[in-house]
């Protein structure tokens, strides 16, 4: 298991984010994952969407990490030698959270705990996220990995592949018509590069045989994350964040899937 430089989980404008941290602590105590830095972003308002959601807390993060090493204000330098974890709480999940050691309500049968080196830890979205995201992480030094835990998901036993340093990687999994509908799908080329998102409903997902589904889970290359940060300082994208908020501007709704 490799550490993250930083692990930062986004939850919605209302949550308590004191008791978020007290949880994801008890993860990493329990040895689900290692990071030097776990950050717990609010939203910066109500309703900002994914892409909002993922800015203002990569903001945060970057911002702790600039200040950690020295600098006082952004620096390309830090995200160029850092590998970040952003873990998107959506409403659905949020209840999971609300209290340390709460999760553990929601175990099941179906569901047994998940062992990890010193312990158990419960089999929640969170946790599935946070586990999954760091076995597809090993091979990759720096980056941020971006993962949502709208749609719990089981890596199994599947190696991942070392996603690219220069472009956007989008994870999917291959299924048939019964799981595509109703499902987002990404649609590619030949070679495997994204060429559209489409919403599947049932007359779309019987034209083909296999869909991608559409996973709430990317990888930003250095680059490709340092472009993605750059726009919290402009609009309309700053309304966004807290530093748009603090600003005076109307909270603003983008997706990343548009």
């Amino acid at each position: 298991m490799r550490k993250w430089d930083a692990l930062a989980v986004a939850v919605q404008h209302d949550v308590d984010a004191e008791e978020v941290f007290k949880e994801v602590e008890f993860l990493e105590k329990q040895k689900l994952f290692e990071a030097d830095e776990i950050v717990v972003a609010n939203d910066a308002c109500e309703d900002v969407g994914s892409a909002g959601s993922a800015l203002n807390a990569f903001l945060l993060t970057t911002e702790r990490l600039c200040a950690k090493r020295g600098f006082t204000v952004l620096s390309e330098d830090v995200i160029n030698n850092s590998k970040i974890l952003i873990v998107l709480v959506g409403p659905r999940t949020k209840d999971m959270l609300r209290s340390h050691g709460k999760a553990f309500e929601v175990e099941t049968k179906e569901t047994p705990p998940i062992e990890t080196d010193v312990g158990f830890v419960p089999d929640t979205p969170l946790v599935s996220a946070i586990r999954d995201a760091g076995r597809v992480a090993q091979e990759t030094s720096v980056g941020v990995f971006l993962i949502g835990t709208e749609n719990k998901w089981n890596l199994g036993d599947i190696a991942p592949k070392v996603p690219s340093n220069t472009s956007i990687t989008a994870y999917s999994f291959i299924a048939g018509p019964a799981i595509a509908e109703c499902h987002g799908v990404y649609l590619t080329d030949d070679t495997m590069k994204l060429k559209s998102l489409e919403y599947c409903c049932e007359e779309r997902a019987t034209k083909r045989e296999q869909h991608q589904i559409a996973l709430a889970f990317l990888y930003l290359p250095p680059s490709i994350a340092c472009a993605f940060l750059s726009l919290h300082s402009g609009f309309p994208m700053s309304s966004a964040t807290y530093y748009g908020i603090d600003s005076g501007a109307i909270g603003l709704k983008v997706l990343i899937t548009g």
